[in-house]
């Protein structure tokens, strides 16, 4: 081969495997990559809660306006002759993404919100209202 052969070969050499780049190119990032899955708001156990509603409750509130404002409870417990406490809960998957590395190992979700209400209502009235939300 002679000099001038060897100085062409050089200079097409890098060029010769650019078609081949692109596709183990692909394969390294399609082998690391994640994918991302939208899902949307999942309840898991109870009823959906509206904490902005539920925030809207306030002593002496009617149980028509109650149930008007945030719906029926979940369930409903009869604490003496006059009084009972309504339950509100929900946990649910937040709305939010699903990382999964090669498109089906999960590595990481949205969070878990629990929320429950308790709404203490007394001859019909609200008393008062109890809120646990955990994340």
């Amino acid at each position: 081969m002679s000099h001038r052969d060897l100085k062409s070969a050089r200079k097409w050499l890098p060029f010769a495997a650019l078609p081949a780049l692109p596709l183990g190119l692909l394969a390294v990032v399609g082998m690391n990559a994640c994918s991302y899955g939208l899902h949307p708001h999942i309840i898991l156990e109870g009823k959906p809660v509206d904490l902005e509603r539920l925030a809207s409750i306030r002593t002496g509130m009617s149980e028509e306006e109650v149930l008007n404002s945030i719906g029926m409870p979940l369930e409903i417990r009869q604490a003496e002759e006059s009084s009972s406490v309504w339950r509100y809960y929900e946990r649910a998957r937040l709305r939010g993404c699903t990382v999964e590395f090669l498109g089906f190992i999960p590595v990481a979700d949205s969070p878990v919100r629990r929320v429950e209400a308790l709404v203490f209502l007394r001859n019909g009235t609200v008393d008062h209202v109890q809120l646990s939300e955990t994340e």
